[in-house]
């Protein structure tokens, strides 16, 4: 043991150092009581998280219960925060973490950003809290080392300036008060910008995502309340993601979006959202809800128009959010598969809560699109207990698919599925449940498809798990 101990010991700063940014920032400092050799050395650590594992150890504290609790909280970790940064003794601090609230403590918070900054910090994550949102200072966009920006909680003034940011690669903003105006500022002048993400984010009203440059990938905008229409003329962008109420798409030039995800909560209006698939012939991965399909649908069966023309040449994964399987949202399914060649991922995601009023009705006869792919195709079916309409949406994949067809699916917790059937229509077993309906089912289709392949969940996981497979660009 103390061989191994003067072997460590022994080991140049610089290692040591990157063997203590990959702990706990407390367990980091704890370290200074192995040896006289480690005494200091937490002193110089490059990557500072004070944010989740501080306060998950004041949160394990004694502190008195009643409405001094948080106060007292907040106290020691400004205290240990503060402390902490005032004996770090390292050139560099890489990755700054912290989270507080800043009422009454502006000017020491203003002090530690400081201090990042002066110490090239390439990765600044600051959670401001408080009873109003904290104003942005504009020395904190001052920072040529800075590639990784993380706010919440503060505001933004129109007059900031983002041109001392020139290493930009992320933009993380949440329950930010931020303008219009400030977009296009910002793909302006941060020539490096890989990735932008709003969450929550306030003022927002018209999103302008207008920008040549090919480093620009990736822009996710989420639950922003007041948000009304976005506007993408991005060649380069490679992942749309977009969260929330109902907005106004405005697509001018997204050839290379390869990503695309659309979750509208409330109420939808379909000529909102159609523009969004019209343009992406190049997505690869297709996220959103079957309402949004079966709306598309219906106006493509009204008229023959530009619905016509769409074609999803590249698309390999779609991940589809049900409330319950229904015959709209599977005659929905089997158009998107008549249009969509490449296909051979399906994710089907259903909602317990919805699950009884499905429960009665059986399956009418339905018109159903061809399946376009010539790929073998997976399946899987998340919420599955075995109802008339699902069942009908997994004879729809084994008797219109002319390749082999692989189902997967996940039983709600407490709901029970063989876990013994692999090759289902040649086994002859035993099975309670539901599950034994749908061999019953498997073995009376006629199958174009080949022999198809069951596979169950081996610990019978719940319906939380989507199994999300975007693109990481």
């Amino acid at each position: 043991m103390g061989v191994s101990e003067d072997r460590i010991s022994s080991l140049p700063d610089t290692l040591l150092h990157n063997i203590l940014s990959r702990m706990p920032t407390k367990m980091a400092v704890r370290t200074s009581a192995l040896a006289r050799r480690w005494r200091h050395l937490w002193k110089a650590v490059p990557v500072l998280d004070l944010d989740e594992g501080i306060w998950e150890y004041l949160k394990r504290k004694k502190y008195p219960n009643g409405e001094d609790r948080v106060d007292l909280m907040t106290r020691d970790y400004v205290r240990f925060v503060d402390q902490f940064l005032r004996q770090h003794n390292g050139p560099v601090i890489r990755t700054l973490k912290i989270r507080v609230a800043v009422d009454g403590r502006r000017s020491l918070v203003k002090r530690w950003i400081r201090t990042a900054l002066e110490k090239q910090v390439e990765e600044l994550h600051f959670g401001f809290q408080g009873e109003e949102r904290f104003e942005l200072p504009s020395y904190m966009l001052n920072s040529r080392s800075m590639t990784s920006l993380r706010l919440s909680f503060c505001w933004m003034r129109n007059s900031l300036s983002f041109r001392r940011l020139p290493n930009l690669r992320i933009l993380y903003l949440k329950w930010v008060a931020i303008g219009d105006a400030q977009f296009p500022k910002i793909l302006r002048e941060c020539r490096h910008l890989e990735s932008m993400h709003l969450d929550g984010c306030l003022l927002i009203d018209n999103i302008k995502i207008i920008t040549l440059n090919p480093a620009f990938k990736n822009f996710t905008a989420s639950k922003c309340d007041i948000l009304s229409c976005i506007e993408i003329d991005a060649p380069h962008l490679r992942s749309f993601h977009y969260t929330g109420h109902q907005i106004n798409f405005y697509m001018k030039d997204i050839t290379m979006l390869r990503d695309a995800f659309i979750d509208i909560t409330g109420k939808y209006k379909t000529e909102r959202t159609r523009t969004i698939l019209l343009s992406p012939s190049n997505v690869e991965v297709l996220t959103m809800q079957a309402q949004l399909l079966e709306g598309l649908l219906r106006e493509k069966c009204k008229s023959e128009n530009e619905l016509d023309t769409v074609w999803f040449p590249n698309l390999k994964e779609i991940q589809l959010q049900m409330g319950y399987v229904c015959p709209e949202n599977i005659v929905a399914l089997s158009w998107l598969m008549s249009i969509s060649p490449s296909v051979e991922r399906i994710f089907v995601t259903c909602h317990p809560e919805t699950r009884l009023a499905a429960a009665s009705k059986r399956p009418p006869i339905l018109k159903l699109f061809d399946i376009a792919s010539m790929h073998p195709v997976f399946l899987r079916i998340a919420g599955f207990t075995g109802l008339p309409y699902e069942k009908l949406l997994l004879r729809y994949f084994l008797t219109k698919a002319e390749a082999p067809v692989t189902l997967f699916p996940v039983a709600p917790h407490g709901f029970w599925l063989d876990q013994s059937i692999e090759e289902i229509i040649e086994v002859d077993t035993k099975c309670r449940g539901q599950s034994r309906y749908l061999i019953q089912l498997l073995k009376q289709l006629p199958m174009t498809c080949g022999k198809p392949k069951l596979e169950t969940p081996q610990d019978n996981e719940g319906i939380e798990n989507i199994l999300p497979m975007h693109r990481d660009f």
